[in-house]
């Protein structure tokens, strides 16, 4: 049996994940997505996209899951195997609101391991 955790900690300028052996109590990888670095087809600044009047400020969700994308993409190349993480652990920006409308049940229902979310 495996004891690895994920951490994953999605802040307003990037997702970071944190893969911890409980056994040794230490982190034994961590990589973050830069929105603005990584991103840079979303247009944010400091992972966020500014309103013309500067009284909005938002983020597009689907960058976050493209973030999400890239990342268990990068730990696939760097042979980390998923199916040997025991748990996963998120936290997300404070002061965020996310919109979900009818359709987010039945997508998350039919995600498959082998396509982009």
């Amino acid at each position: 049996m495996f004891d690895y955790f994920l951490g994953l900690d999605c802040s307003t300028q990037s997702l970071t994940a944190f893969l911890i052996d409980f056994n040794s109590k230490q982190i034994i990888y961590r990589h973050s997505i830069n929105y603005d670095r990584d991103l840079p087809h979303y247009q944010t600044k400091n992972g966020v996209i500014i309103s013309n009047d500067n009284k909005v400020v938002h983020s597009d969700p689907l960058m976050w899951v493209e973030a999400l994308d890239i990342l268990f993409g990068i730990m696939k190349k760097k042979e980390i195997q998923l199916n040997e993480i025991n748990a996963i652990s998120g936290s997300g920006q404070q002061h965020g609101t996310v919109y979900l409308n009818d359709k987010f049940e039945k997508k998350l229902q039919n995600l498959s391991p082998n396509e982009f979310i």
